[in-house]
């Protein structure tokens, strides 16, 4: 699940060197992070029919030789076309192994507990690589954080072996065609707005630190810091689970989140930030395993075909947000992001909200 977001935790300094290094504007800098996040999308939504069917240990190594190979080319090049090429490449290869989690985490009796306490782990090692990966930036620029996210993947192609099916793969032989329809469409809704939310603020939240009056190196160790609070916020939504339900929980933190994005957009100081920056991290990663619990509860025939559905989905839109945060701010301002941001955290507490509504008994198993 880590190599799965990568991109996605590296996109604020990496916008940050991209703008300084190659002399781009925001929107193309927004561009080269969505087109990487899309890559991660589209590998997820293709490989979603095939859950259950192979094998996740090779998928995800596959995927992360491939995204390997895209970072060395990212390395090797000054042309912004080239590396719009390389990028695509990377997010393909973490899309495979992101697929690859969700479809064996779907596979567990707990889903969102194996989602919560795997995405607990791999935020330690953000915790860890965030504050080396700002320090390598601020010493070697882009291109020397491309050489060491490639270093991290290969580093970590021995955990893969981990990946592997709860149940005998001859268990998903009797697939039965059984996705809740209604209540997927209120789901991927929901998913949508909030990471298309998040991407804009997230993308640019390195410059809204900078607006605020913080150096890089500093900025760096905050969100590095914050990680510590979106441990708390993964541990205790995988804890949570469905044990009480999940539409409440669910809606109350996309209010929260909203509001977050809001102030850490319009940051006028340190303070205010850091407080941002922390609301942005246990929010984000309350609701992660919430949301990848709520697809695979919705999918009748234990296929993990949801939830790699909402998986690619939370890599599609978070990608979206990057562009629109880009041209938000290009035309406008940091601040009109969060203006944004909080808007679409509504509309995504009322879409999920509708998945009680719609008919089907695999709503109920939105609860315990």
């Amino acid at each position: 699940m880590f190599l799965g977001v990568l991109s996605a935790n590296s996109l604020p300094l990496l916008i940050g060197a991209l703008l300084d290094g190659l002399a781009i504007n925001d929107a193309q800098a927004g561009a080269l992070g969505t087109l990487e996040l899309l890559a991660v999308a589209g590998a997820t939504f293709v490989l979603a029919s095939k859950a259950g069917k192979i094998s996740c240990v090779r998928l995800a190594l596959i995927g992360t030789l491939v995204a390997i190979v895209g970072q060395l080319i990212s390395t090797l090049t000054d042309s912004f076309y080239l590396l719009l090429l390389a990028r695509v490449i990377v997010g393909t290869g973490l899309g495979c192994a992101y697929a690859a989690a969700a479809m064996a985490a779907a596979s567990t009796k707990n889903p969102d507990r194996a989602v919560g306490y795997g995405n607990t782990t791999a935020l330690v090692a953000v915790a860890l690589y965030l504050p080396v990966l700002a320090i390598t930036i601020a010493r070697f620029g882009y291109k020397g954080a491309y050489v060491g996210l490639g270093v991290l993947c290969l580093i970590l192609i021995p955990l893969l072996r981990w990946l592997r099916y709860d149940e005998a793969s001859d268990s998903f032989a009797d697939i039965k065609s059984g996705l809740a329809v209604l209540p997927l469409a209120g789901l991927l809704a929901s998913i949508g707005f909030f990471n298309i939310a998040a991407g804009a603020v997230w993308g640019f939240s390195e410059r809204m630190g900078v607006q605020a009056g913080l150096t890089v190196d500093q900025i760096g160790l905050i969100i590095a810091a914050g990680t510590i609070s979106g441990i708390i916020g993964s541990a205790l939504g995988g804890w949570l689970g469905a044990r009480w339900g999940r539409s409440i929980p669910v809606m109350i933190s996309l209010v929260i989140a909203g509001l977050a994005y809001f102030v850490l957009a319009g940051a006028a100081d340190g303070i205010t930030y850091i407080v941002g920056i922390n609301l942005y991290w246990v929010t984000y990663m309350f609701l992660f395993p919430l949301f990848i619990g709520t697809g695979a509860a919705l999918d009748n025939d234990n296929s993990g075909r949801a939830a790699t559905l909402a998986a690619g989905t939370i890599s599609l839109t978070i990608a979206i947000g990057p562009f629109c945060g880009g041209l938000i701010s290009t035309w406008f301002s940091y601040s009109a992001i969060g203006w944004f941001s909080l808007a679409l955290c509504l509309l995504s507490a009322g879409a999920f909200w509708m998945i009680d509504f719609a008919p089907g008994k695999s709503v109920h198993r939105m609860k315990s």
